[in-house]
């Protein structure tokens, strides 16, 4: 999920209704920074880590509180922000943590870069052992401004 993701909610809303039906999930909850020379990691600086890491916190938080805590109390919700292919570093932190699910979004069409590399959720499933689910983004309208 990009920093200024307007589809992070859905995704997580969607990710909530799978978890509950384990009795004591973990989420990880994964946004991947894409440095602007792909394979160099040090191409992205620290203040943009560390801004990708509060809006990381300021979204999860936002979402999960209206839930009922009594029915959530078991749950714990690991955040990770990782830098490279987003693809790749999905499927590193799935590894990693021995996940049962991804719960993705799918967004339109990105253009040029991702029409030779693939999408993110089919590069995705080829690269982890578990199921993947993916939720169907559509860009959020303006507002129209009245003259």
């Amino acid at each position: 999920m990009p920093i200024e993701s307007t589809y992070a909610k859905p995704v997580l809303q969607a990710a909530i209704v799978a978890a509950a039906r384990f009795e004591s999930p973990t989420l990880h909850v994964v946004t991947v920074i894409e440095p602007p020379s792909l394979g160099v990691r040090s191409d992205v600086p620290p203040p943009v880590i560390s801004a990708a890491e509060a809006w990381l916190l300021r979204t999860v938080t936002s979402t999960l509180a209206p839930l009922d805590e009594n029915v959530h109390e078991t749950w714990r919700v690991r955040l990770w922000v990782r830098t490279g292919d987003v693809a790749e570093e999905i499927a590193l932190v799935a590894a990693e943590t021995n996940a049962d699910l991804i719960v993705m979004g799918e967004q339109p069409d990105r253009g040029e870069r991702e029409f030779f590399r693939g999408r993110v959720p089919v590069r995705v499933r080829r690269l982890v052992a578990c199921q993947v689910l993916t939720v169907p983004l559509r860009p959020v309208a303006e507002p129209a401004v009245a003259m």
